[in-house]
């Protein structure tokens, strides 16, 4: 079967939305005020989101390079694939310390993501012969909001592919 990032992509959602229930192993909601309200692939700069709509997460893919490791009929491609993760706390809207209650929660969502990205990446289709991130940014992006508080995780895939 032929790979496709989208379906990569998608599978990765489906563990974060999995583990965005209490009582699962890394409950993502884990030490927040409020649950994940969104996990969604998209492109978290394209849309602006509702305010009720925080704490949220968004993956989106960022680059793949290939090269195959066989010529013929079973030839194998090997992959690096960067996706981004964006977790994004809105908690303080309206209060005198609301900047500061977003970034601690937000230090704590990137806790939860961190988690789940060390411990639980296995996916289907594929082989992920490895999965590591490379960096994580706080505050990551230049909002306009000043209660947006936000994380991004760039984590690079290693994939064996048909």
């Amino acid at each position: 079967m032929a790979f496709g990032i989208y379906s990569f992509t998608s599978k990765i959602v489906n563990i974060f939305s999995d583990n965005n229930a209490t009582g699962t192993t890394y409950y993502l909601g884990n030490g927040l005020a409020s649950p994940i309200k969104q996990i969604e692939l998209r492109y978290y700069e394209n849309k602006p989101q509702i305010n009720t709509m925080f704490p949220a997460i968004f993956i989106s893919p960022k680059s793949k390079t290939d090269e195959f490791s066989h010529i013929g009929n079973n030839a194998k491609r090997k992959m690096k694939i960067q996706v981004d993760i964006v977790g994004i706390v809105q908690d303080g809207y309206g209060q005198i310390n609301g900047r500061a209650k977003s970034d601690q929660n937000m230090l704590l969502l990137s806790r939860n993501i961190e988690n789940l990205l060390r411990n639980k990446i296995t996916l289907s289709q594929t082989v992920v012969t490895q999965s590591l991130i490379q960096n994580i940014e706080y505050d990551a992006i230049d909002y306009t909001d000043t209660y947006n508080s936000i994380c991004k995780f760039s984590l690079v895939c290693d994939v064996l592919s048909d």
